[in-house]
């Protein structure tokens, strides 16, 4: 008995130490954007926003758009279609994680591909990550894309891309029932 009392304070001691290690790679994000240091104590002083979006493709309205609020809030939409869930805690944990592992001051503000890779019904994005610390101050990061160029982001930007778009296509499955 004493030793699965073990095995679980080790795994509630990794899972904390990820958490620790995303709040450092935050408070680093937020002192690139200017706000300042921060402690892990802080991790309650802000909040984030994601909004991954598209447009373009056959119908011209893209494969949608989600927001997703630091709190495990999202609101999906997808060709006419709207919804609002609640993100599961490892769900949340996940997209926090790739929040957190970001570094926009590597981003360019455009990645469009060569052209003679670029035609008619290809897919556009845009990813605005918005912080709000307690005192109000804001600051945000955005990047656009087209399809073609996927493989030019920094790997951050892909790795956050991945997951938001992973949490549209979830969310329209939880709305819709599969």
């Amino acid at each position: 008995m004493e030793s699965g009392g073990k095995k679980r304070a080790n795994h509630l001691s990794v899972r904390k130490s990820s958490t620790c290690a995303s709040v450092y790679r935050v408070c680093a994000w937020l002192m690139l954007l200017g706000v300042g240091a921060c402690a892990p104590a802080d991790s309650e002083q802000f909040r984030w926003r994601l909004d991954l979006r598209s447009s373009g493709g056959i119908s011209g309205q893209g494969q949608g758009q989600v927001v997703v609020m630091s709190d495990g809030h999202v609101t999906a939409s997808r060709l006419g279609r709207s919804c609002t869930v609640t993100l599961a805690s490892d769900d949340l944990r996940g997209i926090q994680q790739a929040v957190g592992a970001v570094a926009p001051g590597n981003w360019g503000a455009d990645y469009q591909p060569a052209n003679t890779e670029v035609c008619c019904d290809r897919i556009s994005w845009r990813l605005d990550v918005t912080l709000e610390v307690s005192d109000g101050t804001k600051r945000a990061a955005h990047a656009d894309w087209h399809e073609a160029a996927m493989g030019q982001l920094p790997p951050d930007l892909r790795a956050l891309a991945m997951v938001a778009e992973r949490v549209l296509d979830h969310s329209m499955e939880r709305c819709t029932g599969g």
